[in-house]
């Protein structure tokens, strides 16, 4: 929270949070994330995620274009 507090532009934050980043390590984070699909989830997850979500997604479903589909649907009326 400091970071942010201190900085003069999101500029600042992206620079100290780029030095501080193994590119390496996030390139496989983000390659785990793309492919996490509904089938990924455990039990306990796939319980909350169909608490919000609903149960009428495949297990191949990918997680990001569910949750980019529900930003579409939410922020398509100007709602924010």
């Amino acid at each position: 929270m400091k970071l942010v507090g201190d900085a003069r532009d999101e500029g600042a934050i992206e620079a100290v949070l780029r030095e501080r980043t193994d590119d390496a390590r996030c390139e496989r984070l983000n390659a785990m994330l793309e492919g996490a699909t509904v089938g990924h989830l455990t039990p306990e997850q796939r319980a909350g995620f169909e608490a919000v979500h609903g149960s009428q997604y495949p297990d191949e479903k990918r997680l990001f274009d569910i949750y980019e589909e529900d930003d579409a649907a939410s922020f398509a009326s100007g709602v924010t």
